[in-house]
């Protein structure tokens, strides 16, 4: 059983066994403070079990700790609980929720295990590079921006391909990154954006540097290159490999060397910088 972190005013099913039986038969005639009774809860990250006080409850109108027979002729030993909220409040990151009635003679109550899931409307962590539709106005620049990684780059074509996109950050000198020959990698259009984050280029300040430039280069070719996007003084981003650009692309694993430079501003003496060294693959493009 699945029940959302969080909900209120929930009603669930217990059922109480006749331990006379030798065929599971149900217990009727127990209700909220029959001699004995007791419940508990206890979340699988929490330190200790919270008792459950019992009360009168109506079937089918929630009331906390209510326990209610339903009926003893159709349903024999079939009882509705009102969980207390605070069994599903959210907050300790809790996946599991045990819930045990006991201490009635004659009747065995068999724990009731409930799995704790996040709500459809929670707020959660989300990876967006463009936003469709209207932007809301406190969100700085008209995006928000987080970071992935370890996704293969098929995997990212496929889930920009259906309008999942995503900033797949890389490393500046080893990751290799993969393209697929012919397809739009434009900001403008949804794509996925190669970025990469280095604390090691704080002290060229790049966003005041004259110039930040990509090249992808072969031994044998002229190499072809693009301007870079500074985002910040520790993190660019290449947002110009449209399909004009891919298409001319030789497919090939490592069939390029991916180079990002940068020529600083005057107060940094105009000096050159490798930000990025990487192989790049390229993929034929075999959509129909």
């Amino acid at each position: 059983m699945e029940i959302e972190r969080g909900s209120t005013s929930t009603i669930v099913f217990v059922r109480a066994l006749d331990t006379l039986s030798r065929i599971g038969a149900g217990k009727t005639g127990i209700v909220w403070n029959t001699s004995g009774i007791s419940a508990s809860y206890v979340r699988n990250k929490a330190a200790s079990v919270v008792d459950i006080t019992l009360a009168t409850m109506t079937p089918g109108t929630w009331a906390s700790g209510g326990l209610v027979e339903l009926n003893a002729t159709k349903q024999p030993g079939l009882y509705a609980l009102g969980i207390p909220d605070t069994a599903l409040v959210e907050g300790d990151g809790s996946t599991e929720l045990i819930i045990q009635v006991q201490g009635v003679s004659g009747a065995f109550f068999p724990p009731l295990g409930i799995e704790l899931v996040t709500s459809a409307g929670a707020t959660v962590d989300a990876n967006v590079v463009t936003w469709k539709g209207d932007v809301p106005a406190d969100l700085t620049g008209d995006k928000v921006n987080s970071q992935v990684s370890g996704i293969d780059a098929s995997v990212l074509a496929l889930l920009s391909a259906v309008g999942i996109n995503l900033i797949a950050p890389i490393s500046p000198n080893s990751e290799r990154l993969t393209l697929i020959q012919g397809q739009d990698y434009l900001l403008a259009d949804g794509g996925v954006l190669p970025e990469w984050v280095s604390t090691d280029w704080i002290p060229f300040s790049l966003t005041t540097a004259a110039s930040v430039t990509w090249y992808a280069k072969t031994k044998y070719s002229t190499p072809t290159s693009g301007a870079v996007h500074v985002i910040s003084d520790s993190e660019i981003d290449i947002r110009t490999f449209a399909n004009a650009v891919t298409r001319l692309l030789s497919p090939g694993r490592d069939a390029y060397q991916l180079q990002v430079w940068a020529v600083l501003d005057v107060a940094h003496g105009s000096a050159q910088k490798l930000l990025v060294d990487a192989p790049m693959s390229i993929l034929n493009d075999i959509r129909t």
